[in-house]
């Protein structure tokens, strides 16, 4: 269904508008889309994140401000979210040995063994390939790139 059937509007300030609206839209929708897929592990979309970006660095440790840099929803409480999967044993934190104030974060085995069930049984990757072909998805995303840019530096200009 096409989004302005969706929100029941034809007509939009400019073409921009639309679009980014439309954005919007599709993150919502996307987001939803792996709630719903993450939902029987118990695990929620910020959860999975941070697990994602641990099991990219390990067998080494992140920093909480490491790993709040790569999160893709950088307003959540990532304090919250590591001690959430702290409790479920799927991460451990301890203090650095050198810097007493750093604490270090890592992923466990079985952190490791969820994250590989979640790959096996919810082939998100695949589903995203039928979204959009790899030129299609190429193109996107420099656009978005381009979009993020050029708002940025309007925003910086005044």
């Amino acid at each position: 269904m096409r989004f302005s059937e969706i929100v029941k509007q034809s007509k939009f300030s400019s073409n921009q508008a639309k679009a980014v609206l439309n954005v919007m839209y599709t993150a919502n929708w996307l987001e939803d889309l792996v709630r719903r897929q993450l939902k029987p592990y118990g695990i929620s979309h910020e959860q999975y994140n941070v697990l994602r970006i641990l099991r990219g660095n390990h067998p080494d440790t992140y920093a909480l401000q490491q790993i709040r840099e790569r999160m893709l929803n950088r307003w959540s409480n990532a304090s919250r979210l590591v001690e959430k999967l702290r409790k479920k044993e799927y991460v451990t934190r301890r203090q650095s040995k050198e810097n007493r104030r750093k604490v270090e974060i890592k992923i466990t085995d079985k952190g490791l063994d969820l994250l590989e069930q979640i790959d096996e049984e919810v082939p998100m990757d695949s589903l995203y390939r039928e979204g959009l072909s790899s030129e299609e998805a190429r193109t996107l995303s420099e656009n978005l790139d381009q979009m993020r840019e050029k708002m940025g530096e309007a925003l910086e200009d005044g």
